[in-house]
């Protein structure tokens, strides 16, 4: 028995464990809408935008505490990494990640692209083949062509909503320049969005990669990787709220917007 695998396994266990605490925590703090927003809603315009964008983000956040806890305790860590490719639960997290990120951070340029139904037919898909996979789970063959193809439809998520959300964001910041005086539109750019999103897909495009590891201390690294920026992107929000509320009392009154 390789020792050095296994002391990878324990090492990788932990940064899970860590992973999901931080996460659930993570997704507690941006669904407690109600305390951290105290002072917004008191003032004239509460800050839909961001209140839809903490949802999805808080959301995000507990399906990947919940998915990863699950897949982790599914058995004992042993010499060999436990996630076989293209497994099923692995895709669900990608793909409901990819989604609710995208959600997010287009809610604070649209939040009329934040709707039940636009966000019910973006689920759609994903339920679907997880309905499939276990409709057939005693066919080992039909699992694997269900899981090939949630993985190129989550291929194509990464492509479709990147090319949305750049035309979103082209479309926010000409509204802003036709609508706004210079203070306001340097107020109201929002770069750090823009930022959330392309380390967001940074991240997405690691977890392609992560279906092709091999090693423990390839998987910590990765876990590690998206626990942080987690953390990172819960820090912003909390911090974000009353900027928020400042930008979308200036955006409100124009219906392009």
């Amino acid at each position: 028995m390789n020792m050095t695998m296994i002391a990878e396994g324990q090492i990788y266990l932990i940064i899970c464990i860590v992973s999901v605490v931080v996460c659930m925590t993570d997704a507690v703090l941006l669904l407690n809408m109600r305390g951290l927003l105290k002072d917004t809603a008191k003032s004239l315009y509460r800050p839909v935008r961001y209140i839809s964008a903490r949802a999805a983000l808080g959301l995000a956040f507990m399906i990947i505490a919940v998915m990863t806890a699950a897949l982790l305790f599914k058995g004992p860590v042993g010499e060999e990494p436990p996630h076989k490719f293209l497994s099923i639960g692995n895709l669900v997290i990608s793909s409901s990640q990819a989604l609710l990120f995208t959600i997010a951070t287009l809610a604070l340029f649209n939040s009329r692209l934040v709707n039940v139904p636009l966000v019910i037919a973006n689920f759609a898909p994903i339920l679907v083949f997880v309905l499939v996979y276990y409709i057939f789970i005693d066919h080992e063959s039909v699992g694997q062509v269900v899981c090939f193809c949630f993985f190129t439809f989550y291929v194509m998520q990464l492509i479709s909503y990147t090319l949305v959300f750049f035309v979103e964001r082209k479309k926010y910041i000409d509204t802003l320049r036709m609508t706004c005086t210079r203070d306001e539109y340097l107020q109201c750019r929002n770069n750090g969005v823009t930022v959330i999103f392309i380390a967001a897909l940074a991240v997405g495009l690691l977890a392609l990669a992560s279906y092709f590891f091999t090693q423990f201390w390839q998987l910590s690294l990765f876990v590690l990787s998206y626990t942080v920026f987690y953390s990172a992107v819960t820090v912003y929000f909390l911090f974000y709220a009353r900027r928020s509320s400042e930008i979308e009392s200036i955006t409100a009154d124009d219906r392009d917007f």
